[in-house]
């Protein structure tokens, strides 16, 4: 073989090299930019998942606060400014119990921040509490809080998601009030006087004065009667009558006769009671008058 046929040769065996090279290295850089796409898209889908958790917190109704590993408040979304009353730049940095927490927390947080920052764990975390918290003015007010703890790199964070229920507490005293005032009018009433549940099956109160007129007390009553009752209001109104009335040293006598209608057996409406009623007393005068007739619904 002679010279020019072994450089040929040698060529083309590094011309071969060259190419399987060449094709190894364009299959190198499609996987690194499959890589580097795979990379871009998982960017790109991270910063659209902040941007909405970002929108999600910074629109909540509720004050979210979050506690860095010194204690410290490293996030304050708009609706925790509208509650306690700083700015962003007012809180963030701020220890988080020393600007919001009355003076009698203090020592608890104390206590119990070094098992935190070693755990993550806590008597309030993964609960939801009723406590008092201080607005910017110093002024006291009563929030729920919901507390939970997440690990990032450099430690245990905290995340409190924090409600203001000053008017929801104003309410239920309200509601306490109102109710005490109502069974002291209720109390001393001569009347029987109950209420019933919306379905009519339970019987939710009855006044005191149901024990003089039928005997029983309160506490053995599992239920109560209104046909029954009522019944014996109209037969006592028919005794009643029953007795001469004196005019001008003349006896007058009266017969009485009276048509029961029960809710929510003979009638869900007033005119449907009252024409159910009105029915049974004639039923009460054409069976011989002075006497009472309960309504036959149906």
């Amino acid at each position: 073989m002679s010279d020019e046929e072994k450089t040929k040769n040698q060529l083309l065996e590094i011309l071969g090299e060259l190419r399987c090279q060449n094709h190894r290295l364009s299959k190198r850089i499609l996987e690194l930019e499959a890589v580097a796409e795979k990379q871009k898209r998982a960017g790109e889908t991270l910063r659209q998942s902040e941007s909405m958790m970002r929108a999600i917190s910074e629109s909540a109704q509720d004050a979210i606060v979050m506690m860095d590993v010194e204690g410290r408040i490293s996030y304050w979304n708009p609706a925790a400014g509208r509650t306690f009353g700083y700015t962003n730049n007012e809180a963030l940095g701020r220890k988080l119990h020393h600007l919001l927490a009355p003076q009698r927390y203090q020592d608890l947080h104390q206590n119990a921040f070094p098992e935190f920052q070693r755990s993550g764990r806590g008597g309030a975390i993964g609960k939801t509490l009723q406590l008092n918290a201080l607005r910017k003015t110093g002024e006291e007010f009563p929030i729920e809080l919901s507390l939970s703890s997440l690990h990032l790199g450099d430690g245990w964070h905290a995340i409190g998601i924090i409600r203001d229920i000053t008017d929801r507490i104003q309410a239920q005293k309200a509601l306490e009030e109102s109710e005490e005032k109502f069974r002291q009018v209720v109390d001393n009433m001569n009347e029987v006087f109950w209420l019933r549940s919306a379905d009519n099956r339970e019987l939710l109160y009855i006044s005191p004065s149901y024990e003089h007129i039928w005997g029983k007390t309160c506490q053995s009553l599992p239920d109560l009667d209104e046909a029954r009752y009522a019944a014996r209001i109209a037969a006592k109104i028919v005794n009643s009558f029953r007795k001469p009335f004196e005019i001008d040293n003349h006896p007058l006598f009266v017969t009485t006769s009276l048509g029961i209608a029960v809710y929510p057996g003979d009638g869900t409406s007033q005119a449907h009671l009252l024409k159910n009623a009105d029915i049974a007393m004639y039923q009460a005068k054409q069976t011989g008058r002075d006497k009472y007739q309960l309504c036959k619904a149906g």
